[in-house]
């Protein structure tokens, strides 16, 4: 799905002619603390911050003289929404979309982005969360799958992340499509990788299953 797709259907621009007064309404009745800002033409210009509008005195100036952030921050409508991730950061919640000539598209926010990643395929199905780490020289998608494979299981989703006080090492998340994940983590620990975290429901004996468990280690221990 691309990011034309999922523009968010509220928040407009505002243009370089308007006035501080117009734009500061505009934010609060958004509660959206950055609006884009476009030419004439329909150029997107950078974003207006709320917090550049409250220091100017003169309601009426026009927007044309203010600064604006992030004007070279944007995405193309035609890229994939996933590929928006890596543009939101601590200060704006939102992306700008432009078409291939420059003109503004439209905007997509982190609450975007996150809706759609809940809807995914990935996430609606019913499984668990294993974590490992390995070696980035280690690391080949190829065997992880084929280790979860070999347990009758399937790997819903999976990212990597770098470790920021071990460059040369990786997180890798996987969602996987069993609740326990029992079998699996053997697997992987037979391998030696290395286990950082599971998240899965581990099966629960009845009293009756424990005891015959009980009498099954004794009988092996003789």
């Amino acid at each position: 799905m691309a990011v034309q797709d999922i523009l968010n259907p509220y928040i407009r621009p505002i243009r370089e002619g308007e006035n501080t007064e117009k734009a500061l309404q505009m934010m609060e009745n958004l509660h959206c603390p950055f609006l884009p800002c476009i030419d004439e033409d329909g150029f997107y210009k950078g974003l207006l911050s709320e917090n550049t509008l409250l220091d100017i005195f003169d309601e009426n100036i026009n927007l044309e003289q203010l600064p604006l952030q992030f004007s070279n921050t944007f995405v193309y409508d035609n890229q994939h929404w996933l590929e928006t991730i890596s543009y939101f950061n601590e200060q704006s919640n939102l992306v700008v979309v432009i078409d291939r000539e420059g003109k503004y598209q439209g905007v997509i926010t982190s609450q975007d982005v996150v809706k759609q990643i809940g809807q995914s395929y990935a996430f609606q199905e019913i499984g668990s969360i294993l974590i490992l780490a390995v070696n980035q020289w280690d690391y080949s998608l190829t065997e992880i799958a084929r280790l979860v494979e070999c347990n009758n299981a399937k790997i819903l989703y999976l990212t990597t992340q770098t470790i920021s006080n071990e460059p040369l090492r990786l997180y890798v998340l996987m969602k996987i499509n069993q609740t326990d994940l029992t079998r699996i983590v053997a697997t992987f620990e037979r391998f030696e990788y290395e286990i950082v975290a599971k998240f899965h429901q581990e099966p629960i004996f009845a009293d009756t299953d424990q005891e015959r468990l009980g009498l099954l280690w004794k009988y092996l221990s003789f």
